[in-house]
């Protein structure tokens, strides 16, 4: 605990509340707001930013809700609000035990209204506790909020929600709030709930530097009513939600600010990728010509070492890939491949005969072409030396150990996976990470026509 007033703070509760803490935050600003003296001499003591101001100044002054949470945590020795929330979710998390977390979390996830509420009737002050992790599957701790957010739950939210959580608490994975989780679902009703409730809109900071925009529009799925809702009520672009709806107002605004955006580079969970690499992946084609007039690197590489083009050319978007020639786009073996430009391949494999084999530098290489490219590419990648039954660890996925037909299964790549099968992929292997076969990637990815036909194969 910092203090940050030498006289004697206010000592919190054996058992704080954090959803009391905010109302007394809101009581603080309505009470200024109605001329009260005392709240603004409170707001004049506590506030750094009024330290020195008249006490008619700041009694004229509007404040906002933050500023008033400050003051609250102040007065009870926090530096800032995020500080107080802190211990006080120590604290509740001290009082209940492991058993009570997972069971109230297992009901949220499930939806089990009934069980949600019976557990907080006997331990209300369990309900911004995190928990329920299981690191087996990378499943972090999170509280109830964000299961039933994450499941779609709109009744159990609200009952979260007036039972005291925190729509502004962040999860031990992903840095996110429950609003995050809502937005990748597209739960539009539930987002605006949260937003209703006084979730924070934008969500900065967050591990894959998203914001709550970008979980809304850059996981598998663009949501894109979720997306225009969040600008509506004050969210703003960052420069990759912005290139994934084709926003090209909203990247060039983002460019008077900062040039250096137009190369950005995303997480490492997304391979470092760039946001012409995006704009290619979403067919933005606007977007494209945008990010290359503003001066967008137009060779820039990924972690696995692919430009635009590269993309552009493996998934077969031909559009795109006449776009980036007709600005010069260098062409690397792997556009060469899918472009069929047999003289450039047969001079690099002339050079480097084994770059395709395990362990070599283009070994990855089909495992990127089972995501989206042709059979035929395919074909020609293991006519060379690629192996069907490479092992990959992959940030991009976040999983080890797993095969090309796993990522053929992942984005739904019929013709791949018949190639792969066909020269003797393993329907059985199962990956290092969540210990799953092929099919069940592509059951999990919602890739019913993938998983059918692996099972006519022989899938386990």
């Amino acid at each position: 605990m910092t203090q940050s007033d030498p006289s004697s703070p206010t000592p919190l509760p054996e058992r704080p509340s954090l959803q009391l803490l905010a109302n007394l935050a809101k009581q603080l600003r309505k009470a200024h707001a109605s001329g009260d003296a005392q709240a603004s001499e409170r707001f004049r003591k506590h506030h750094p930013r009024f330290l020195s101001w008249p006490a008619e100044q700041v009694g004229k002054t509007p404040m906002s809700l933050r500023d008033a949470q400050l003051v609250i945590a102040r007065e009870h020795g926090f530096e800032h609000w995020a500080a107080l929330k802190t211990r006080v979710v120590a604290l509740q998390g001290a009082a209940v035990d492991d058993a009570t977390i997972r069971n109230l979390i297992k009901a949220a996830s499930s939806g089990d209204l009934a069980a949600v509420a019976k557990v907080l009737d006997e331990h209300p002050e369990a309900v911004n506790v995190l928990g329920g992790d299981n690191r087996e599957i990378s499943q972090f701790k999170t509280t109830a909020l964000h299961r039933a957010a994450d499941g779609g739950h709109l009744a159990v939210v609200e009952l979260l929600l007036n039972r005291g959580a925190d729509p502004d608490l962040r999860d031990e994975g992903d840095n996110a709030t429950a609003l995050h989780f809502a937005a990748e679902r597209g739960s539009l009703p539930i987002v605006k709930l949260l937003i209703e409730r006084g979730a924070d809109v934008n969500g900065f900071g967050d591990l894959h530097g998203w914001d709550v925009i970008g979980w809304a529009t850059l996981h598998h799925d663009v949501h894109a009513d979720v997306a225009d809702y969040l600008l509506e009520n004050g969210a703003q672009h960052n420069i990759f939600t912005a290139v994934a709806m084709g926003d090209v107002e909203a990247i060039r605004k983002l460019a008077e600010v900062s040039r250096d955006v137009m190369d950005k580079p995303m997480a490492i969970w997304e391979a470092r990728r760039r946001p012409l690499h995006l704009a290619v992946r979403r067919t933005q084609r606007e977007a494209i010509k945008v990010l290359l007039d503003l001066g967008a690197e137009i060779d820039g590489t990924d972690l696995e070492g692919l430009t635009p083009l590269d993309y552009a050319a493996l998934e077969g978007d031909k559009e795109s890939v006449e776009i980036l020639l007709a600005r010069n786009a260098k062409i690397g073996l792997p556009a060469a491949f899918a472009l069929r430009r047999k003289d450039f391949v047969a001079a690099y494999l002339t050079e480097n005969p084994d770059v395709l084999k395990p362990g070599q530098r283009w070994e990855v290489l089909i495992e990127l072409a089972s995501g989206a490219g042709s059979g035929e590419v395919i074909e020609e990648l293991i006519a060379h030396g690629a192996s069907v039954h490479l092992r990959i660890d992959s940030p991009s996925f976040g999983t080890k150990d797993f095969t090309p037909l796993h990522s053929a299964a992942w984005t739904g790549n019929l013709e791949a996976i018949r190639v792969l099968v066909k020269h003797g992929a393993d329907l059985a292997a199962r990956d290092g990470t969540y210990k799953a076969t092929p099919a069940e990637w592509a059951d999990y990815a919602g890739r019913t026509e993938a998983g059918e036909l692996l099972r006519s194969f022989g899938a386990p």
